[in-house]
């Protein structure tokens, strides 16, 4: 049975849209600052660094923070189950080709920051041309799969040994519905309640740096996908903190205990009781002793435990 090309067409377009929101939500986590991404292609002010083959394989570019970043160049690939019942080393022959053409092209211009590739897709990778993958990454004699990977890593002209540890293979990664149902997932993790129609913003954003003009920019950062969620960064945090209002403390005798123990400790001290028992303010107390020697940082990501609170949108479906 043939695949429909034009449905195959859809699925691969919403199979890229949906994984491209996922990637702008994690650009949102507090490690990632000064990152961003680029759509179609590497930043525009150095596509002319890279080949058309090679910006054409760029469907997502990850970008650190620094003058010389690191880049992760992502593909996407959604397949029909009816043409492949895997993915073998043919059905990425030409991907790794163009990847090496990048890697190339990055050395000759002089990027020194570290170049890594992902090949992602619906449909399993099979195990031969990940096993060949980590042979060829660790310099050993592999399967069939593994020599042909590591022959056209040295007709390419880069180390097949480097490269392979920086190539992943992600199968498996489900189907466009799966992928759209996993940002939405997402975003009701952000804690904040997410506008409605936030989804379709954030694929109306990809699409928008996606078609961009070439003198336009095809980046989104951290504040491209605040306003298009409507947010603040304050908006990000998932709970407020709620440490209650205590004019004196009485201090417990398990508090010179505590005390010794954290100063003792060569690994985490974790203190657990029920609910209400004073473990907060057992806390406040502890930091209250501790401040004139050490950094004392205090964190409530519970919310005096209004985190369980059945109503909010974190524990509901829609």
């Amino acid at each position: 049975m043939a695949a429909d090309p034009v449905r195959a067409s859809h699925a691969g377009h919403g199979f890229h849209a949906a994984w491209a929101v996922r990637e702008m939500l994690r650009l949102l986590h507090p490690a990632r600052d000064g990152h961003f991404i680029t759509i179609e292609g590497f930043d525009r002010p150095e596509q002319d660094d890279f080949s058309i083959e090679a910006n054409h394989i760029s469907d997502l570019v990850r970008y650190s923070d620094g003058s010389d970043p690191d880049r992760t160049v992502v593909q996407y690939k959604h397949a029909a189950a009816v043409d492949a019942p895997h993915i073998t080393f043919s059905s990425v022959e030409a991907t790794l080709k163009k990847f090496a053409a990048a890697e190339r092209e990055a050395v000759s211009n002089g990027k020194t920051g570290r170049l890594s590739f992902v090949f992602r897709t619906n449909l399993a990778i099979s195990p031969d041309l990940e096993a060949g993958r980590i042979a060829v990454a660790k310099g050993e004699a592999g399967s069939n799969e593994a020599e042909k990977l590591r022959a056209l890593l040295t007709e390419s002209g880069v180390d097949p040994a480097s490269f392979a540890a920086r190539l992943t293979l992600k199968g498996d990664e489900g189907d466009v519905c799966g992928v759209s149902r996993d940002a939405a997932a997402d975003l009701r993790g952000l804690g904040s309640r997410a506008p409605k129609g936030a989804l379709n913003d954030l694929l109306q954003l990809a699409l928008s740096r996606a078609r961009a003009p070439q003198e336009s920019s095809n980046r989104i950062d951290r504040d491209d996908v605040l306003n298009a969620l409507g947010y603040e960064h304050e908006d990000l945090y998932p709970s407020p903190d709620s440490f209650p209002s205590v004019e004196r403390l009485v201090e417990r005798p398990l508090l010179s205990e505590l005390v010794q123990k954290v100063e003792s400790a060569d690994r985490p001290v974790l203190v657990h009781g029920a609910g209400g028992c004073g473990k907060t303010v057992l806390m406040l107390a502890l930091a209250d002793r501790l401040k004139a020697r050490f950094k004392v940082v205090r964190f409530d990501g519970f919310s005096g435990g209004s985190w369980r609170d059945p109503s909010k949108s974190r524990h509901r479906a829609e």
